[in-house]
């Protein structure tokens, strides 16, 4: 009788613990954590972050500082709208005083392709990239983007890839730099024995080539 009491009052404090962590969970907007490790010869450190959250938005930061003086911090906000695509903003500083921060938008086209742009900065300038991924139905789609320098770098990539059911997949990409083109392809196939054929090849600026494929049965 008192294993059958203890075993019932013991499931019933399980559940009304676990009742409580998904009530509080659901309605959490804030956690904070920490912790810190020290070793051998004093190395180790400290770190500690929060997350908050709301529906839509949301933001993060985080701190690391060893005892040998290195470390930084890191913040990080996003913002979406109902069908209006996200912005986000990600920004580490470190101790000696740089800043790295990364800008990004991704929008929807009213054509069902969608638009994105990322402005990367840092202590020796700045960079944007900006691209559209399209999808082009039946299984294909495709990608392109520019890149560009405030030290007059610039380069573009695309990407033209399409699927066709129980047969396979291919694709195909583009990037032009600075050091001229290099191309990539690759392509997944079905054979009619039941074996997967996979294989890749690469061509580049300077006129070299290299390719390899394996076939698993």
């Amino acid at each position: 009788m008192k294993k059958t009491i203890l075993l019932t009052g013991t499931l019933a404090l399980l559940a009304g613990l676990a009742t409580g962590f998904f009530i509080d969970y659901a309605e959490a907007r804030d956690i904070s954590r920490g912790g810190s490790a020290v070793g051998a010869a004093g190395r180790g450190g400290s770190w500690s972050g929060s997350v908050s959250r709301s529906p839509g938005s949301v933001s993060r930061s985080r701190e690391i500082q060893t005892n040998g003086g290195y470390g930084g911090t890191r913040t990080y906000d996003r913002n979406c709208g109902d069908g209006a695509g996200c912005s986000s903003t990600r920004t580490t500083t470190t101790n000696s005083g740089n800043t790295y921060s990364r800008e990004r938008e991704v929008t929807p086209n009213g054509d069902g392709s969608v638009s994105s742009s990322t402005t990367y900065t840092g202590p020796n300038g700045s960079a944007t990239s900006s691209g559209t991924a399209v999808n082009n139905g039946n299984g294909s789609w495709s990608r392109s983007r520019e890149t560009t320098g405030s030290n007059g770098y610039s380069a573009s990539t695309t990407l033209d890839g399409s699927c066709t059911q129980g047969s396979g997949c291919s694709r195909s990409i583009t990037h032009t730099g600075p050091n001229g083109t290099t191309t990539h392809d690759t392509s997944t196939v079905k054979n009619e024995d039941g074996s997967v054929t996979h294989q890749e090849s690469t061509s580049g600026p300077n006129g070299g080539e290299a390719s390899h494929w394996v076939t698993v049965h």
